[in-house]
């Protein structure tokens, strides 16, 4: 399946990820921006999904990866690979890859990880599910391109 999305496929995307770790093998979220409200759903989420073996990465931008080291410089800074800064990132990802195939999914969007973003701005984007080859072959190919991000 792929669709268009909007902010609001964000906030749902983030509800089920964080009421369900144990459902997602990977967590990849990509967005220079990251305001302090989302963020304080995401460093729970971040310690609750290290619990249930569900592997989390944020890329983001200088500023908002500061931030988020210090809100998780208590329990979190051992592990690896959670925090990934690109300076001049300006692409907004958000992957959920499942434990079953066909819950995967991945959003590509002009939408920022902030209040805005995903409940008031007027944004546009792309939102693939692994239930069909096509919805695969997107998935694959963003998962190549964060990967390269993250590298």
């Amino acid at each position: 399946m792929i669709e268009t999305s909007n902010g609001a496929d964000i906030d749902r995307l983030l509800d089920r990820v964080i009421g369900h770790p144990d459902y997602f093998a990977k967590v990849v979220l990509c967005s220079p921006f990251i305001d302090n409200n989302i963020l304080g759903r995401i460093v729970p989420f971040a310690k609750v999904a290290h619990q249930s073996k569900c592997d989390v990465r944020i890329i983001t931008s200088l500023e908002a990866g500061e931030r988020i080291r210090r809100a998780l410089q208590t329990t979190l800074r051992h592990k690896r690979n959670l925090l990934t800064v690109s300076p001049r990132l300006h692409a907004k990802v958000y992957l959920a890859v499942a434990r079953r195939l066909n819950d995967t999914e991945v959003i590509v969007t002009s939408a920022n990880l902030t209040c805005a973003g995903i409940q008031s701005n007027v944004e546009l984007g792309v939102r693939a599910k692994s239930t069909s080859s096509s919805g695969r072959r997107f998935l694959n190919q963003v998962h190549r391109f964060i990967s390269g991000l993250a590298a």
